[in-house]
């Protein structure tokens, strides 16, 4: 191969690059974190660049997930994590939260202090399954201040991977499984802004979630359904994976 042929590849290579770049921070427009509990210990990273740490409460196991690692919360036992309020978690005008969850338990019952949390922060927003064990979402302040909830029973996902989002764009709330819409209601206004911390796993009274959890997002965008229809077919490698893959352009030359 003669040095012409050599600057070509050099040239593909960095192109290639340049483009995974851009697509991947294109990507991550909007991340507020991203919670993949694939680290041991009592420390949840953020893999945004928000440093929305968060800390593990109740030793809850690390186990297999839908890449790498999830975290295993256990009802009776309180497991849960635990988020320190940061300005970068006050999200008023549009909101993405989406997670894969794996239930172990759904409740279903007359009391609202046992359904399960996925995430919440409380008075702002939630993610959750409810007491009659269907996926719901609440805004404050976002008007008609009012419980979206879906139709499907979540029972029917107990012991398998299922993404769960909801989606506020200032126009309309949306609860997404799978990455298809399962429930639109019109709203507006501006979320609520408090000094809470946010909790993943739990909220507040015995609202403890049972089961897997992992991959957990949060945004300041509302994300489109293609986009989330994506995020619910395909795992994307994090940042730390542009070395190898330039290491793979280096060789493939």
């Amino acid at each position: 191969m003669n040095q012409l042929e050599f600057g070509k590849l050099d040239v593909i290579a960095v192109l290639i690059l340049f483009f995974v770049c851009y697509s991947i921070v294109n990507a991550e427009e909007g991340l507020v974190a991203h919670w993949s509990f694939d680290e041991n210990g009592d420390q949840a990273k953020d893999n945004s660049h928000n440093e929305n740490v968060g800390k593990v409460i109740g030793s809850p196991k690390r186990v297999a997930g839908v890449k790498g690692q999830a975290l295993e919360f256990d009802k009776k036992k309180k497991t849960h994590v635990q988020v320190a309020d940061n300005k970068s978690l006050d999200i008023i005008n549009s909101i993405t939260i989406e997670a894969w969850i794996n239930p172990k338990s759904v409740y279903i019952g007359n009391d609202w202090k046992h359904r399960n949390c996925v995430l919440g922060k409380p008075t702002a927003y939630y993610l959750d399954i409810n007491e009659k064990g269907n996926l719901a979402s609440y805004l404050y302040g976002a008007q008609p201040q009012e419980w979206l909830v879906g139709q499907t029973n979540m029972e029917k996902f107990i012991g398998k991977w299922v993404h769960i989002a909801t989606v506020y764009d200032g126009k309309n709330h949306t609860l997404y499984i799978n990455g298809k819409p399962e429930k639109r209601v019109g709203k507006k206004g501006k979320i609520r802004s408090v000094d809470r911390m946010l909790e993943i796993g739990w909220v507040d009274n015995e609202r403890y979630f049972d089961g897997l959890i992992d991959e957990v997002k949060l945004w300041n965008r509302a994300l489109s359904r293609d986009e989330l229809t994506a995020a619910s077919t395909l795992v994307v490698e994090p940042l730390n994976k542009l070395s190898l893959l330039w290491s793979q352009i280096k060789l493939a030359e």
